[in-house]
């Protein structure tokens, strides 16, 4: 028996952006003070950030850290 999701795709306000604009989120979130943290996540979803990140040549702590924020 299959069950229905219950959440909606996620939809990555991101997607919208130039490299450009992409890049200055990015360096922006950057500057922030940052604080340690741990997080667990399914690994398809860690894979799929770190293609994206790589795709868009940032690292994926940076990328993770933009979207969190």
């Amino acid at each position: 028996m299959k069950t229905k999701p219950t959440r909606k795709p996620f939809s990555d306000p991101f997607d919208d952006l130039s490299d450009e604009a992409f890049e200055r989120e990015v360096l922006e979130a950057l500057d922030h003070a940052t604080t340690k943290m741990s997080l667990r996540v399914p690994t398809t979803c860690w894979n799929r950030t770190k293609q994206v990140a790589e795709n868009r040549g940032v690292p994926y702590q940076s990328l993770m850290k933009a979207l969190i924020d």
